[in-house]
């Protein structure tokens, strides 16, 4: 698979699951560990406001997480292949690298967005907040 069409997919996947688990942001995303899967729930330490947050699973994002887990190519056992312990080692590295790879998901889901007729600034931001306003409109 060529590098344009990997970060496409990839794009993909993340924004859906962004939105399948709670709408979870990219950061918290990019810190997620093979540990953070507990009983097919996704449990984790918000980055932002250091709260715990529990969210259960649903088979499409497992789907997602067994793809990537599936094809790890680094010792680490992150869910995503974004960060790796043995080369972002401190916050600065990370907080680089996330910039860096969320500089790329995000023009690749402007390209889906325009393939697909959608005539929106679709990014990982937009399916953070897209199930937050679902939920809330259906609560």
């Amino acid at each position: 698979m060529s590098k344009e069409k990997f970060i496409i997919q990839f794009s993909r996947d993340i924004f859906i699951f962004s939105y399948l688990c709670g709408g979870i942001n990219f950061t918290d995303i990019t810190n997620l560990k093979l540990n953070n899967l507990i009983d097919n729930k996704l449990v984790y330490i918000r980055k932002k406001t250091k709260k715990k947050i529990k969210t259960p699973l649903s088979d499409e994002a497992l789907k997602i997480i067994q793809k990537y887990a599936a094809n790890k190519t680094k010792s680490a056992d992150y869910i995503f292949p974004i960060l790796d312990d043995t080369v972002h080692k401190t916050e600065t590295q990370k907080h680089n690298r996330i910039q860096k790879i969320i500089g790329k998901v995000n023009p690749s889901l402007k390209k889906i967005a325009k393939l697909a007729g959608i005539n929106a600034n679709l990014t990982t931001y937009v399916a953070r907040h897209s199930f937050a306003r679902l939920y809330i409109n259906f609560s």
